[in-house]
């Protein structure tokens, strides 16, 4: 994604510095392209041994990189799609998203939709650390599947295509 104001890294790192005092475990990496540098700038003190800015991610690398982590989450303000988000779940991770996405019925065994940042906390206690992950993979990619329905996208593609000759 891009390092920029719509993207409300800057809550996400704040809330994860909090959750640090209580699962001093739990790490963020954020991979992006710094699209606000006076935005960056303010990420910038928040980042430590638990918040590491890694920059952008080659798109060869993508699934091998993230197939690494336990979730995803972005608390982006508004999603006209959110295409981080789905190539999480394509690959099985399982999310947490702000109200602001477009995919807000997200199974409970395999994600979060978050309107209140505050239950954060709370959330991933519940969540992450009571589940069981390979179900929750499982889940999220079986929803993205169906959700895309990509079989019925692509032929809907290829007559588009082919129809506008």
């Amino acid at each position: 994604s891009r390092i920029s104001p719509k993207k409300n890294i800057l809550d996400l790192v704040k809330l994860i510095t909090t959750i640090n005092i209580t699962y001093p475990g739990i790490s963020l990496d954020i991979y992006g392209f710094v699209e606000d540098v006076v935005y960056f700038n303010k990420l910038k003190p928040y980042f430590s041994k638990n918040i590491n800015f890694k920059g952008t991610l080659d798109r060869d690398k993508l699934s091998s990189v993230l197939v690494s982590y336990h979730m995803f989450i972005s608390l982006s303000g508004n999603e006209n799609f959110g295409h981080s988000a789905v190539e999480s779940m394509l690959i099985g991770l399982p999310v947490i998203l702000s109200d602001g996405f477009p995919w807000n019925d997200v199974p409970e065994d395999a994600g979060i939709i978050l309107n209140d940042y505050d239950l954060l906390s709370q959330k991933i206690d519940s969540f992450y650390f009571s589940s069981d992950l390979s179900k929750q993979r499982k889940s999220i990619k079986s929803y993205i599947q169906n959700k895309l329905n990509i079989d019925d996208l692509i032929s809907s593609y290829k007559d588009m295509l082919l129809n506008s000759r």
